[in-house]
């Protein structure tokens, strides 16, 4: 048998998302076949400006809900980055998926 090596494309799927009148009804959609790294590079700029945006509040309120709020979105940003880091660092390294190809 002879081996194959292909790599993979990670694509986004579909997600919708924000209720709109029902709980079924979503307003929003993540659109299928972007690219993963891309996706996640958005969502942790976008994690990054909810954190900013929140720990300014905090700070001029000095409310420890809203402490806590930005610690969560710190947290869940540094996830996304590591991520990110951890998909680019595959993509450099030529990281690809053995697969069989049974027809040889």
């Amino acid at each position: 048998m002879a081996d194959q090596i292909i790599d993979v494309e990670r694509k986004t799927a579909q997600h919708n998302f924000f209720s709109c009148n029902t709980p079924i009804e979503k307003l929003f959609s993540v659109r299928a076949g972007v690219d993963v790294e891309d996706a996640i590079n958005v969502a942790s700029a976008i994690l990054r400006a909810a954190r900013e945006t929140i720990m300014r509040l905090a700070e001029k309120h000095d409310d420890s809900e809203l402490w806590g709020a930005s610690y969560l979105l710190e947290m869940a940003a540094a996830t996304m980055e590591a991520a990110e880091i951890g998909l680019m660092k595959e993509s450099h390294h030529g990281k690809a998926e053995r697969v069989v190809d049974v027809t040889a």
